[in-house]
């Protein structure tokens, strides 16, 4: 059966590293379109009668970014601080793509471009501080900021 890959997690069990990995299955046979471009990026749209998913091509092409994004939701806790560091507003949010500088995330926090913002991994010991570097609705009307992290990587080990 075919399947995309959307998580992968290392383990280490007895000195050795053991993968867990989280699929999306899509049927017994490839999209039709994948003998004619193999290179075909794909990208899940809704589950069909039988139970599998469904798949189209991901119309945007991948940018020639420094670092590759994953499309994986990572529950966060975002938060807007004032100058003293108390926190004045949060959300417990997801994010909609990440890579090891920064992050796409939903959210209706009120902030502006330019604003820092802390971001903490809701399981994990991420956390760090941000800056909104875009805001936007997507076509599905939600609103979305863009973050990149401030003098700290996001450890991407067993996500890629």
């Amino acid at each position: 059966i075919w399947s995309m890959v959307r998580r992968c997690h290392r383990v280490i069990r007895k000195n050795s590293s053991v993968f867990h990995i989280s699929v999306a299955f899509v049927g017994q046979q490839p999209p039709s379109d994948y003998r004619k471009n193999p290179s075909t990026i794909y990208k899940l749209d809704k589950i069909d009668k039988n139970g599998l998913w469904q798949i189209c091509a991901d119309a945007e092409k991948p940018s020639n970014r420094k670092q590759p994004r994953y499309s994986i939701p990572i529950e966060i806790y975002i938060a807007i601080c004032d100058g003293e560091e108390n926190i004045i507003a949060h959300e417990q949010t997801v994010t909609e793509n990440i890579s090891a500088s920064g992050a796409s995330v939903f959210s209706s926090l009120d902030v502006n471009i330019g604003d820092s913002i802390k971001v903490i991994k809701q399981h994990g010991s991420f956390s760090a501080m941000a800056i909104v570097r875009d805001r936007r609705i997507g076509k599905d009307n939600l609103p979305r900021l863009h973050l990149e992290f401030i003098n700290i990587r996001f450890p991407l080990e067993g996500i890629d």
